[in-house]
Parts: structure tokens; C-alpha cells; sequence
């Protein structure tokens, strides 16, 4: 729960973050630093490419994973140029 406080506190002023996640998905190592590495991209490319100044980020857990569900206020949208190629 460090982590995502760290986050908010790093974009306090830029963009507002809401982050409404079970603590029982924060107990795994593995999946906390993934959570945390996703919102961390996610609240970036929303300000950069998006124009974002609040985003909201949720998650619950159910029988065949993890659903994280992002929204950002951003009016941007992913074109071919800014689409990477993998």
C-alpha cells in the first residue's frame, strides 16, 4: 500500500489519482509490484497522451483472475503513429 501512496504523492498537484483496491489483493509481492508498475504507466500515458488530470483505478478479484479497471478523464485516443509495434 506504500507503493500506491508513493504514487499518488509523486502526481499530487498534476493529476489526481483514485485508486479503490481490496487489501487482499495487495498481500502477493509479485502482485502488488505489478499493480503498482501498471498504475504507475497508466497514470503517465493518461497525462502525457491524454491530457488526463484525474484517473481512477479499481480491481476485484474473482474465479478466473484479477479485473483492473481503468478510466482517466484524458481526451486522447491511441492513434497508428502513437500505437507501439511489437
Amino acid at each position: 500500500m506504500q507503493q500506491l501512496q508513493t504514487i499518488r504523492k509523486s502526481w499530487f498537484g498534476i493529476l489526481e489519482i483514485e485508486i479503490d483496491l481490496p487489501e487482499s489483493l495487495l498481500k502477493s509481492p509479485e502482485r502488488n509490484a505489478a499493480l503498482v508498475q501498471t498504475i504507475e504507466e497508466f497514470a503517465a500515458n493518461s497525462f502525457r497522451h491524454g491530457k488526463a488530470t484525474a484517473i481512477k483505478v479499481s480491481a476485484v478479484s474473482s474465479s478466473v483472475g484479477l479485473k483492473l479497471t481503468l478510466h482517466s478523464n484524458g481526451s486522447g485516443k491511441i492513434s497508428p503513429q502513437t500505437r507501439s509495434r511489437f
